[in-house]
């Protein structure tokens, strides 16, 4: 992400360039949700060093890729109510996948490696049973936070998320757009059919606050057309960051 951080420099944006542990190696081997809170960590400390310096607090924007959206949207939801955690004032997430990823016949290899946003529309129940992670951020199951989950990301000013047609990662490509597969067409038919977000349970709901936000103008799914591993590239994120951040 040097490049990124490099280029946000230039623009005269201070800029934090977060790494939580090892990097790939905790990446990958991690759950989502001890990843999550050292984020929350990272964050707090950061803002401990602006208040000492600046004597005020002050609010963060977020730019995150990947499986790094899911993290950021994490620290939104679980610690920006509390005092001592910055609010974000700004989340923009690219190449993200907010839903889950579902990718037919892959192997239990892959499977443990994205437990935490793993998705199968076939076993629908089960997900919802197991997963301790997507499944509480996105409010598709109750739990003890929800109401409070929904709130926080309420206070955001701006969401914007980023989807390419040509991701050649994120499967479904939609999850990008906080689109999924229809799981009860999945379990009766056995066939995957994508439901649009305006449309969904999720959306209708309002399941995070997402509807709110649309209706308030403060969320839009933008489309850019980049390869995954090329978002944080400048080809990629200059005219994304040009359009809709900066």
């Amino acid at each position: 992400m040097l490049d990124l951080e490099n280029y946000l420099i230039s623009q005269d944006i201070p800029t934090y360039n977060v790494e939580i542990g090892n990097g790939e190696l905790t990446s990958i081997f991690t759950p989502m949700n001890e990843q999550c809170a050292a984020l929350a960590e990272q964050i707090k400390k950061i803002g401990q060093k602006e208040n000492t310096e600046k004597r005020e607090k002050r609010e963060i924007d977020i730019i995150a890729i990947s499986q790094g959206g899911l993290l950021a949207r994490c620290y939104v939801e679980k610690y920006t109510h509390l005092p001592e955690y910055p609010k974000v004032n700004t989340l923009l997430t690219m190449g993200t996948p907010h839903m889950g990823i579902y990718i037919p016949n892959s192997p239990d290899f892959y499977k443990r490696i994205i437990e935490d946003y793993w998705k199968d529309p076939f076993d629908y129940e089960n997900y919802l049973k197991d997963n301790d992670f997507l499944a509480p951020l996105n409010n598709e199951k109750p739990h003890d936070n929800s109401i409070q989950y929904k709130n926080n990301i309420l206070t955001l000013q701006s969401f914007i998320s980023v989807w390419s047609n040509i991701d050649d990662v994120i499967v479904p490509i939609q999850s990008a757009t906080f689109e999924f597969y229809n799981a009860t067409k999945a379990l009766k038919m056995r066939e995957l059919e994508i439901v649009p977000l305006k449309e969904s349970e999720f959306f209708e709901d309002d399941k995070i606050g997402l509807k709110t936000l649309y209706d308030e103008k403060r969320f839009q799914n933008y489309n850019y057309d980049c390869q995954h591993n090329r978002f944080k590239t400048k080809e990629c994120f200059i005219p994304i960051l040009e359009r809709v951040f900066l």
